[in-house]
């Protein structure tokens, strides 16, 4: 079973209905944990570093299920980021920074994670097939 859906942002007011809503449509309890908070931290670097915390631009979030795993495509109105400068770790190893940890984080527990110029993409292959 295939299930794709687009959801338009503004600020972050509406991200946590948004992911309950995508959490209650894949019925998954295995990845709930995962899946908040890949989208948490997408959405919260949309929404900071990208739209600068300016609530009048948008964050295009889109989901595509394909009964295995799920992939996020976040884009924001920022100018970009360079993944590959941030390296694979934490910048300075400190887990409790600011800078990096998000990124971290998403990529300790998705299966693919891409970005370019602003739009992220992020892979999680799921543990339980679910139904839609």
């Amino acid at each position: 079973m295939r299930c794709c859906e687009t959801y338009k942002l503004y600020g972050l007011q509406q991200y946590s209905g948004v992911i309950d809503h995508i959490l209650h449509s894949l019925g998954t309890q295995k990845d709930a944990y995962d899946i908040r908070l890949i989208l948490t931290e997408l959405l919260s670097n949309a929404y900071y570093h990208g739209n600068h915390q300016d609530n009048e631009k948008p964050i295009i979030l889109k989901y595509v299920y394909d009964g295995s795993s799920i992939k996020f495509v976040v884009r924001d109105c920022g100018a970009g980021f360079d993944m590959e400068a941030l390296g694979e770790g934490i910048p300075g190893g400190d887990i409790l920074s600011d800078g990096g940890r998000g990124i971290y984080l998403i990529r300790c527990v998705a299966d693919e994670v891409k970005c370019r110029h602003n739009v992220w993409v992020v892979k999680k292959v799921l543990h339980t097939r679910n139904i839609i």
